[in-house]
């Protein structure tokens, strides 16, 4: 049987590639080109955050950077370094940040219907109203179709109008409010920059705009006393590092193990269930009440 490989496919090892298109060109070793590879990332990095304080017209050397995500506990101090801040804050939830936030953020949906035919006018609040109505009836639907329970639902209402002169703007309003369009006239008015006495010729609906939102509960983090500051409970070992360190050898802690009021003198690995933090040479980790890293460049 022909094999399905096409005969012009080659497997080439990752290492191959790597010393043919780095390490040769370079005229370096494997070490020192990954070194090299490493320092122009943080450089890169660290630009941007320059080209941030340059922007603010603000000296970022006395402010802390916050690092998260799977890569930002061993990316941050490299950064630091080059970008000149001492301090660096680590979290326990770093490596799933976003994943959490978005668990525990509350759920929205957004609804937009046009008002071309519908005029500002009392004749007409039974039909804003109706639209709303409407619109409720279709975020119900879409939560029971997510599995979620419509209760305890919040509305947000907005209504955009033009005046006169043509520019439209988007005005809160209570659900009352459309049930008495004399008061979403003044409001309309008021931001329209006209007198509360403009006449509701004068404003031309366009839009109606309602947020729905399904509060989620929140969890508090667990605030727990400081301990010691010794963390050899936590060394599980030895091991070789070829960056943040100028010895070779270094020691490795269990991240979970370690507690509040610890701390760990760099250059030090800690290993954790879906991470790596690191704690390069003159750097100092210390461990606060909520399980977080805060580094100090000593």
């Amino acid at each position: 049987m022909r094999s399905l490989q096409p005969d012009f496919l080659t497997l080439t090892s990752f290492s191959e590639v790597r010393n043919r298109s780095i390490v040769k060109p370079m005229n370096v070793s494997l070490d020192e080109a990954c070194r090299l590879i490493i320092n122009r990332a943080f450089k890169l990095v660290a630009d941007l955050v320059a080209a941030a304080a340059k922007d603010l017209k603000q000296d970022l050397s006395k402010h802390t950077l916050f690092a998260y995500g799977g890569n930002g506990s061993l990316f941050a101090c490299g950064v630091a370094e080059k970008a000149g801040i001492k301090n660096v804050q680590l979290f326990a939830l770093g490596p799933v940040f976003s994943a959490f936030g978005s668990s525990v953020s509350d759920i929205c949906h957004f609804y937009e219907r046009g008002l071309t035919h519908v005029a500002l006018a009392a004749e007409n609040s039974g039909r804003l109203r109706a639209i709303l109505e409407e619109i409720k009836a279709e975020g119900t639907k879409d939560l029971l179709g997510e599995g979620i329970k419509p209760e305890n639902l919040a509305y947000e209402i907005a209504i955009e109008a033009a005046g006169k002169s043509g520019s439209s703007v988007a005005i809160p309003c209570r659900e009352s409010d459309l049930a008495h369009p004399e008061a979403l006239q003044a409001a309309l008015a008021a931001a329209l920059g006209s007198s509360a006495n403009t006449s509701a010729k004068d404003i031309s609906l366009e839009l109606m705009r309602v947020r729905v939102k399904k509060p989620v509960s929140k969890p508090h983090v667990a605030e727990r006393a400081l301990k010691s500051e010794d963390s050899s409970h936590a060394r599980t070992g030895t091991r070789k590092i070829l960056w943040g360190s100028r010895g070779g050898d270094e020691q490795v802690y269990r991240w979970e193990a370690l507690e509040p009021g610890n701390r760990v003198f760099g250059p030090a690995i800690l290993e954790a269930i879906n991470t790596t933090y690191f704690v390069p040479e003159d750097w100092t980790l210390f461990v606060d009440r909520f399980g977080n890293g805060a580094l100090t460049k000593r």
